[in-house]
C-alpha cells in the first residue's frame, strides 16, 4: 500500500477537483460551470503529468481511464447530461500528460 501511496493521493485530489469544483462554481456565478469544465481538464492534464513523472508502476495508463469514469457521475449530477462528451476530453489530456510527464521523467 506504501508502494502506491504518490498515485493514490494525486487519485483523491483529482477526485475533490472533478466533484467539489462544480459543486462551488454556482455560488459564484452562472457562467462559472463552464469555468469549472475547463479548470477541470487542466487539473486533469497537471495531475497527469505529475501521475507521469512519479509513477513507476506499469499499470499508469490506467489513471487516464479512472479519471474518465470518475468525470461520468459528476457530469449528471452537476451538468447536463450533454457534458458526457467531455468525458473523452479528460481521456485525451490524461493520456497526453502522462506521456510528457514520462518524457520529463527520462
Amino acid at each position: 500500500m506504501k508502494k502506491y501511496s504518490k498515485e493514490i493521493i494525486i487519485l483523491l485530489i483529482q477526485f475533490i477537483c472533478l466533484y467539489l469544483l462544480p459543486f462551488i462554481a454556482p455560488f459564484i456565478s452562472k457562467d462559472a460551470m463552464v469555468i469549472t469544465i475547463f479548470l477541470n481538464m487542466i487539473i486533469t492534464f497537471v495531475l497527469s503529468i505529475i501521475f507521469g513523472m512519479n509513477s513507476k508502476i506499469k499499470l499508469k495508463y490506467l489513471y487516464p481511464i479512472i479519471v474518465s469514469l470518475l468525470f461520468i457521475p459528476t457530469s449528471y449530477i452537476y451538468y447536463d447530461e450533454v457534458i458526457w462528451i467531455y468525458m473523452i476530453f479528460h481521456l485525451i489530456a490524461s493520456f497526453i500528460g502522462i506521456g510528457i510527464g514520462k518524457l520529463l521523467r527520462s
